[in-house]
């Protein structure tokens, strides 16, 4: 007997095929695809306990995958895998309500353990409908630094962890937006010009997955034109080369880092309210009074339900994004699901008026 069914994504097919053997070796039953939208594919057709999915990938990276299977089937459970989990990625992963990560390489033991205790848990029921607080309280604040410059980074790495910060480095826009994925930092100080993935390219990646960490631009050749296109593009400030350490220090104490943190808390707040509510209504679907319910009806009152069901499933898209309502404050989701629940409540009570 199958211990469950798991899909495995990475665009390294050597790699994929030999997860998917590690699994069926371990008796699971295990299928592999090259991509997000590929994976996407499959789990509408068939359904799966468990995903897992590497971090980079071309067209759809895997935490854009894994934000859209949440989406779609929030109970499902996910697990990221990555050779750039360092600093915060389990603080990271909680945000995200992600059930594991793997860092790279993998070992077959690893893979084995940590995909039978998932196979077995529920998502929502263990973190989203259980409203569980992500940890998103650190001891002091993270900040990543991209410049191809050595001794500039040498210079900020001494001078920020000499303050109490928790600094990582690398070399190039790539490298920072891999580590952005897997790891929660609450800064980035970007240079503009860098080879491959320049600072405005890398600050255009960076706000379509994180729109709350602070994003800190440093040149000392850039035109107007390229720090203004960065600006518009989601950089918080500009500073040019050369600066003091003075200046740095005063401008990375005066951002605030509990807004930030709040931010990405109700941010995370809000979609667990979310997924929540689609699970409760779910329960409600399937609990065994509703089925009873639905047989002691006659043909009138079974279509009458059923074009009612379809009316609300029509509404769900709706009612995920508050909207504003006419006197200008937005209307919550749980505004709109009572108003719903009280057009069915007299819709029932005119059909016991008629028996």
């Amino acid at each position: 007997m199958s211990k469950g069914n798991v899909l495995v994504v990475d665009d390294e097919e050597v790699l994929r095929e030999t997860m998917v053997e590690i699994l069926i070796r371990g008796g699971f039953h295990a299928t592999g695809t090259p991509g997000g939208d590929a994976a996407l594919k499959e789990l509408g057709r068939n359904s799966y306990d468990l995903l897992i999915s590497d971090v980079m990938m071309p067209k759809m990276n895997g935490m854009e995958l894994v934000t859209k299977v949440h989406e779609n089937i929030p109970g499902l459970e996910t697990i990221v895998m990555s050779g750039h989990g360092t600093e915060a990625t389990k603080s990271k992963l909680d945000m995200m309500g992600v059930y594991g990560f793997l860092e790279k390489p993998i070992r077959a033991a690893d893979l084995i353990a940590i995909a039978g205790k998932a196979v077995k848990s529920n998502r929502l029921e263990r973190i989203g409908y259980e409203k569980k607080d992500p940890q998103l309280v650190f001891s002091r604040e993270r900040i990543l630094i991209a410049d191809d410059d050595l001794t500039m980074l040498e210079l900020l790495y001494d001078v920020l962890s000499q303050h109490g910060y928790d600094v990582t480095t690398v070399r190039n826009g790539q490298l920072a937006y891999e580590k952005l994925l897997i790891n929660d930092y609450d800064m980035i100080i970007l240079d503009i010009n860098m080879p491959g993935t320049n600072g405005i390219e890398t600050i255009k990646t960076i706000r379509e997955n994180d729109l709350f960490t602070y994003v800190l631009l440093i040149s000392g050749e850039a035109v107007k034109s390229e720090i203004q296109e960065a600006i518009t593009n989601g950089a918080n400030k500009f500073l040019a080369k050369p600066f003091k350490t003075s200046v740095l220090l005063e401008l990375v104490g005066k951002v605030d880092f509990d807004k930030i943190k709040k931010l990405k808390k109700d941010q995370v707040d809000t979609d667990k309210d979310d997924a929540g509510r689609r699970f409760g209504g779910f329960r409600r679907f399937i609990s065994p009074h509703f089925w009873v319910h639905l047989l002691q009806m006659n043909m009138v009152e079974l279509v009458g339900a059923i074009l009612i069901s379809l009316v609300v499933g029509a509404l769900s898209v709706y009612l995920c994004e508050p909207k504003s309502a006419g006197n200008g404050k937005e209307q919550t989701i749980m505004d709109k699901t009572n108003a719903i629940e009280g057009y069915l409540q007299r819709d029932e009570a005119r059909e016991l008026r008629k028996r």
